[in-house]
């Protein structure tokens, strides 16, 4: 084997590593010795090496020793040293010395041998195991390095092997029923990170929306005053008063109670998301987000007094950022500072992300963290191998100093998996392997064949989905398809910052998506082909809703307008067809037996919704859509009359009118209508009369899972395939709704939506060739 192949095995790549030659030697005559404390990273470590070491210690032909001696005077030295280890050959070259400073630096080392090995499943007694003579001294280049969100709590195992060692988890914050403060984690996930390595920073969630979610709002000694001079929204929550002694005593108690759990060193703590001033006359003229430190502040001194090992970090928010310079003069040395911003850290352009306040911050030596998307945007789900755009922002990372970097992939790792493994590559070593490099060694260790070819391919879908994801296209045409009905904001205005708007740069990003569809399909990987198509249809969307919105905008259309017109809004369906289908039939292999997630269903839908403004706004100059049935159609509204009874509704409609007889796929669109409850879309499903008295028989139901719209995710469309029609009686659309809450006060009664039909394409019916 080369060097190459070697390190091709490696994730990450180690900052110094070499392999002279290997010894090939039985599984039995491998012997482990350990001279360092059994802590649970050094066990897991030993584990590790016994998959292929099954000989007798000291007396073994091979010996794989561990130890915390420090032979390594290079170890003491290195950044991030209690991470640190050093693999060296012994003298006759019938060993190998794994050193560290901590038994973490311990479990490194194992991982990094252990991936060198690449054993096979089964070993018996006598199986050779290739064990290369490697001489590496390595580090991490940034601290902690993790995730937070989405499956990542119970994906402990899978990540902490690529070196990813913090995980940030919901603390679940609360007041129980006898109003006593509680925190609800689940303290096996503690002894789990011991385990593997990894550090478990329970958070408490945005101050403002615990009145909500920690059962706060019929709390009025906790909440806030709103101002007595502008009206309540709708859909009004109090945050909190963070003058109030009860709410300052509620946060300490919360922090007590998280730092009572074994293992806890650090506690974060999200500031409001949305500013949430408070009216009373303690708070009224005070900066909102100061006052919110300073408590926090207050609750970690006391919290201190009887558990000083306990530190704080604060994370800052969209709310917090015009006053963020207030917020970091107000936190002391030994609090860090996450930074987090909705639009500016969930961001996935060309841009830098640490801005000049936070870089001066963590070069003055403060700890500053960082919470960026690693996906195409939070909202979405969708396949995106991004191998540049994940070692561009880790390298701002560590060049400006930062201790942490916590990832966010929605709603799983399974979708994400190339780039969570590329965060722990650049986050652990950012100016190591180039990203065809790291392409190549991804395919070497996860199995793909032609490891060459995939790194090839994977450069031109990584250019070409980040040109998409710059754009945030698929999240804007999923929060704004009624771009179409406001005459005053123009495509060419909505992206005027986006780098495909730029003619030269949007063909370019063309050219590659579609080089990154023929190699993908000459590889004749399925879920390659299915991001190669998702990425090449969405570019070729906004392409053509660039030229064709100021025509469908204008005044009149000529004749060749006309035919120009027709053409695109075909080529559109294509495009919202072809993104459907993949999209679905990809998130059902990467989440095999799952319920796929809302927002990868929205993500799907998103251009069919493009296509029914397009075509509304067509039918103003008299172009007649070819195909009305593929375009929702109310059936049907809700309102709070129908929450009257119970918070929970049930409506039936009947469908003959809108179905054919021999039936079809079909969504079920749901949208929220300004008021002041959501409602969740609790089942969906066809029935039929059974003949007796009121009774029924189930024909279909949806395969989606149960969702709430509302506020923020405004509308949701669920598959449901309806069978054809029964001699027993008309297919009746069974809707289960919770809307109102039945406390709810009379002027915050309102719950409203609209209930609509739309047939969809697949691809045995569908009029495109694929």
């Amino acid at each position: 084997m080369t060097q190459t192949d070697w390190l091709d095995r490696l994730i990450p790549l180690p900052q110094q590593v070499t392999v002279e030659r290997a010894a090939r030697v039985p599984a039995e005559k491998i012997g482990i010795v350990c001279e360092a404390p059994l802590a649970p990273p050094v066990r897991t470590a030993l584990e590790l090496l016994a998959r292929f070491a099954q000989g007798a210690g000291e007396r073994a032909v091979f010996v794989i020793r561990l130890t915390l001696s420090g032979e390594n005077a290079r170890l003491a030295t290195v950044p991030n040293a209690e991470q640190a280890y050093a693999i060296t050959p012994t003298d006759n070259g019938r060993g190998l010395t794994l050193a560290a400073n901590m038994p973490a630096g311990l479990l490194y080392a194992a991982r990094t041998l252990a991936q060198l090995v690449a054993s096979p499943v089964v070993i018996r007694a006598d199986t050779e195991i290739e064990l290369p003579l490697a001489r590496i001294l390595d580090w991490p280049a940034i601290a902690e390095r993790g995730q937070w969100g989405g499956n990542a709590p119970q994906d402990l195992a899978w990540t902490s092997q690529w070196k990813l060692n913090t995980l940030e988890v919901d603390a679940g914050a609360a007041v129980d029923a006898h109003g006593a403060p509680v925190i609800r984690m689940n303290r096996d996930l503690f002894r789990q990170g011991a385990t593997l390595g990894v550090k478990i920073v329970p958070y408490i969630m945005h101050l403002e929306q615990l009145a909500k979610y920690g059962g706060l709002m019929d709390r009025p000694e906790y909440t806030s005053t709103p101002d007595p001079n502008a009206p309540l929204p709708s859909d009004y929550i109090p945050g909190l008063c963070m003058s109030s002694p009860a709410t300052q005593e509620l946060i300490t108690a919360w922090l007590m109670r998280a730092a009572e759990i074994e293992g806890v060193r650090d506690i974060q703590v999200w500031l409001s998301e949305d500013a949430a001033p408070c009216y009373c006359p303690r708070c009224v003229g005070q900066e909102p987000y100061g006052l919110e430190v300073a408590c926090l502040v207050r609750a970690l001194r006391r919290v201190q007094e009887t558990h000083p090992h306990v530190r704080l970090r604060i994370l800052t928010t969209q709310g917090s950022y015009p006053v963020n310079d207030r917020v970091l003069a107000a936190v002391p040395e030994d609090v860090g500072v996450s930074y987090y911003e909705g639009r500016r850290t969930y961001d996935s352009s060309y841009n830098p992300m640490i801005y000049p306040l936070m870089e001066e911050y963590a070069r003055s030596g403060r700890w500053l963290g960082v919470y960026p998307q690693i996906t195409q945007v939070f909202r979405t789900v969708f396949p995106w191998t991004a191998p540049q755009f994940i070692r561009y922002r880790a390298q701002e990372f560590a060049d400006k100093g930062l201790a942490n970097v916590i990832g966010y992939a929605v709603p799983s790792n399974r979708c994400h998996e190339f780039n969570v493994m590329a965060l722990a590559e650049w986050t652990w070593h950012p100016h190591g392997r180039m990203p065809e490099e790291f392409a190549r060694a991804y395919a070497t260790v996860t199995g793909i064949a032609d490891p060459d070819r995939f790194a090839r391919w994977a450069l031109l879908a990584g250019a070409a989905g980040w040109a998409l994801a710059d754009s945030r296209f698929d999240v804007n045409i999923i929060y704004d398809c009624a771009l179409w009905d406001r005459p005053e904001t123009t495509f060419a205005e909505r992206y005027r910052d986006a780098r495909i708007s730029d003619a030269a740069f949007y063909d370019s990003a063309i050219a590659q998506a579609n080089d990154a569809l023929a190699l993908a399909r000459e590889i004749g990987h399925a879920d390659l082909i299915a991001e190669s198509e998702c990425t090449l249809c969405s570019l070729q969307a906004f392409g053509l809703l660039r030229d064709v919105v100021p025509l469908l905008k204008g005044a009149s259309l000529d004749a060749s307008q006309r035919a120009e017109v027709v053409a695109a809004l075909d080529e559109l369906e294509r495009c919202a067809y072809v993104l459907r289908t993949r999209l679905i039939e990809w998130g059902t292999r990467v989440l095999p037996g799952d319920k796929l997630p809302s927002r990868l269903l929205d993500t799907a839908a998103s251009l069919l919704r493009v296509c029914d403004g397009a075509y509304r706004l067509a039918a103003r100059h008299g172009i007649a859509d070819p195909r009305p049935a593929y375009r929702l159609r109310p059936l049907a509204t809700w309102s709070e009359r129908d929450f009257v009874a119970s918070p929970r509704a049930r409506l039936l409609i009947n469908l003959e009118e809108l179905v054919p007889p021999e039936g079809g796929s079909y969504h079920v669109g749901f949208d929220f209508t300004a008021s002041a409850w959501g409602a969740d879309v609790a089942h969906v499903a066809v029935v039929t009369p059974s003949g007796e008295r009121a009774g029924e028989n189930l024909l279909a139901e949806t395969p989606d899972r149960v969702t709430h719209i509302g506020r923020w995710d405004r509308w949701y469309e669920m598959r449901l395939a309806i069978p054809p029609r029964p001699p027993t009686g008309p297919r009746l659309l069974a809707v289960t709704l919770t809307g109102t809450p039945t406390g709810a006060p009379p002027e915050r009664r309102s719950c409203d939506g609209v209930i609509s039909l739309r047939r969809v394409w697949e691809r045995a019916d569908a009029p495109w060739r694929d």
